[in-house]
């Protein structure tokens, strides 16, 4: 059965259009609007009679209008032309607008008319400038935990954090000090002048108020782990009569937020007991704060009780998560079939099916397709529609979500439509890629179920991107707990070996086998700590680099030379002395020395490990091929993950650190490996000449 069989009238024609969720217009040759659907009028704030008998160019900014008519123009030549625009709604304001128009041809294969597609992209941009924010803030904060931890004087850290909180955007930062009956006991500021700080000592609530203010009589104020407070809210100014010092910021200056409303947030431990509380107020952006907004600082808050208590170890951090949400398009299709201008509807119905930059698929009711649209052929990787014709729709879903998508084949029958729900897909040669599919039924004039619609989106990227966002957000965390366990360790270790050379001097010969075989383990353990500590704070810290002309030759046998390699692994040096290359020698080798260890600790039956190197167009590759047992798939792909480790003893932080270094050489690192059969590791690293490497540091300084 095809489309040919199906009736439609204008009327079936427009709840179509009405029934896609983005913006679609139809226009004569000389540019004046002869239809349109519900989400242009809603985009432009205008109705029907407004609209339609307008020029389109009405709708566009003046500014823009020219560009416009001549992107028009190009239809004359081109099937379809994109473009970005500043259009207009109603009361003449301006929103960023992508349009897409296609030519409209009759049954001679004349234009007779352009049919186009608008979409809003304020909504995404403002997205990408919330993503944005939030990286500055959480990259300020690393570089913030890192400056409090180096600070030894406990009041000089409390003003680091206040001052930490107050780069985040907000005018005045007060960190109070609590004891167990949350009675204060000390105070710093940020913003507040030292008269301002002394009337709120002065003035400072007793504990008995501050367990009320953090209790279920305020829960309704509560944003994550702060409190909100508007000013004009009656209790809100009875409660807080006195003990607060006025903003001098004058209401006018603020968007939504106004000068004397009150956010605090209690510094809670871990194990929930509170420390103290954070108070602020006069946002440089002069809005209400919203959860999202708060995210980064709620991090914050708990890493600054941490530090105010100056624990020994933190075993509780939760990393901060942006939650992404991403509107997708929705298309809802209640489509009424008649019998009358059988020919009309269906080239202006396959007119818009060319158009859409979506996916879109008519099946039968046993889900045979009957139609399809171009988009359709570039998704699935098809040349032409005569291949998908009669096909089975499922034949184009990967095998592990065939059974959810029969089950979801009955839904939208009994429902009438289901909306964006994710499968695997597959393309002409088996490839597998995600995709968000929204059915719905066709029924026809008596309404009887006939056959269904499928829009298919390709949200590959999407997911992309989400996964690279919170896996920055993953190694944001990673840093910040690697900075604070690693100074909160060296401290407690330096006393365990102190103690330990002691015990040692003071025995001395008097100490028995046993004793000695204790303190010697006590050594090495020490030993074996601090590597994993400097480990965790290599990871943590900035990289500089000493570049010098080197050869890697030279690197890799001072590397081996000072590593002890067992008899029954052969080692083959096959590196050559030529290119030299700007690198820091020392950091290399400590590349070199991690991976020559790996390979060795893989071979522990003896075998072969082959070292070369080989210039490659303007780089340089240096392998380290092995023969040991080999690593799985599934661990391959954890590879350079921080805290990742096969090994029994051992934190993962080694390859971790060697592919940042590798990195801040400009280079990378790759692993190739099969199990039982060995491994080989391959580093790139750019070869410079002296001429470019001076331009470098022209431009590094």
């Amino acid at each position: 059965m095809s489309l040919s069989e199906y009736a439609f009238s204008e009327k079936t024609l427009l709840n179509i259009l009405n029934a896609i969720g983005e913006g679609i217009f139809l226009v004569n040759l000389d540019g004046t609007i002869i239809e349109v659907n519900n989400a242009a009028l809603h985009l432009h704030e205008v109705s029907r009679d407004e609209y339609v008998g307008r020029q389109l160019e009405y709708f566009v900014a003046p500014p823009d209008r020219q560009r416009f008519r001549e992107n028009m123009q190009l239809l004359l030549t081109h099937e379809n032309v994109s473009l970005e625009v500043k259009a207009l709604r109603r009361d003449r304001a301006i929103f960023l607008a992508e349009i897409t128009v296609s030519q409209l041809r009759d049954n001679l294969g004349k234009p007779c008319g352009i049919v186009g597609i608008i979409r809003d992209k304020t909504h995404r941009m403002k997205v990408q400038e919330q993503i944005e924010k939030t990286t500055r803030e959480l990259t300020v904060l690393m570089k913030s935990s890192t400056e409090i931890i180096r600070t030894k004087d406990m009041h000089q850290r409390r003003k680091a954090i206040a001052q930490a909180i107050q780069g985040l955007g907000w005018g005045r930062v007060l960190i109070t000090l609590t004891n167990e009956k949350l009675e204060t006991t000390e105070i710093v500021s940020a913003g507040l002048t030292p008269e301002e700080e002394k009337y709120l000592w002065d003035n400072r609530q007793p504990g008995r108020v501050w367990r009320q203010r953090l209790g279920p009589m305020y829960e309704r104020f509560k944003i994550g782990e702060f409190y909100y407070l508007p000013w004009s809210d009656p209790f809100v100014r009875n409660s807080f009569r006195s003990g607060i010092v006025e903003s001098k910021i004058p209401k006018e200056e603020m968007v939504d937020w106004d000068p004397q409303d009150l956010l605090y947030a209690p510094l809670r431990l871990p194990r929930g007991r509170i420390v103290g509380r954070i108070s602020i107020d006069d946002p440089l952006d002069g809005r209400r704060p919203t959860k999202e907004s708060l995210a980064p600082l709620e991090l914050f808050v708990h890493q600054a009780a941490v530090a105010i208590e100056n624990a020994l170890l933190i075993t509780d951090l939760e990393a901060a998560k942006n939650q992404i949400k991403n509107y997708a398009d929705q298309l809802e299709q209640r489509v009424e079939e008649r019998t009358r201008e059988l020919r009309k509807s269906e080239e202006k119905l396959r007119s818009i099916f060319a158009a859409s930059p979506d996916a879109i698929i008519v099946t039968d009711l046993r889900g045979n397709i009957i139609e399809c649209n171009q988009a359709t052929l570039d998704l699935h990787g098809y040349s032409s529609r005569e291949e998908l014709i009669s096909k089975n729709g499922l034949e184009l879903v990967a095998k592990k979500d065939l059974q959810k998508a029969m089950e979801n084949i009955k839904k939208t029958l009994e429902q009438g439509s289901t909306k964006n729900i994710e499968y695997n897909c597959l393309t002409k040669d088996g490839q597998e890629f995600l995709v968000e599919v929204s059915a719905s039924v066709l029924r026809d004039a008596s309404g009887t179920p006939t056959s269904f619609v499928v829009v298919t989106k390709d949200i590959t990227e999407r997911q992309r991107m989400e996964q690279q966002l919170l896996k920055s957000e993953r190694l944001a965390a990673i840093g910040e707990l690697a900075t604070m366990v690693g100074h909160d360790l060296r401290n407690p270790l330096t006393g365990i070996a102190g103690a330990a050379y002691y015990l040692k001097m003071k025995l001395g010969s008097k100490m028995d086998r046993k004793t000695q075989e204790m303190l010697e383990l006590i050594k090495k353990d020490i030993e074996y700590s601090n590597k994993i500590v400097n480990d965790l704070l290599d990871f943590s810290r900035d990289i500089n680099l000493e570049l010098t002309k080197s050869s890697i030759k030279s690197i890799v046998k001072e590397t081996l030379a000072k590593m002890l390699i067992p008899k029954k692994v052969e080692n083959l040096d096959l590196t050559q002395r030529t290119p030299k290359i700007f690198v820091d020698p020392g950091q290399m080798n400590r590349v070199f020395e991690n991976i020559i260890k790996n390979a060795v600790e893989a071979m522990p039956r003896g075998g072969k490990l082959e070292i070369k190197s080989e210039k490659v167009n303007n780089s340089l590759k240096i392998t380290f091929r092995d023969t040991g047992e080999g690593i799985s798939k599934e661990n391959l792909s954890k590879l350079g993950n921080p805290l990742f480790t096969t090994k029994a003893k051992g934190v993962g932080m080694g390859l971790a650190i060697c592919k940042r270094l590798v990195e801040a050489h400009g280079g990378s690192i790759s692993v190739q490996s099969k199990e039982k059969e060995g491994t080989c590791v391959t580093i790139t690293l750019p070869i410079y000449s002296e001429k470019n490497m001076h331009g470098e540091e022209e431009m590094g300084r």
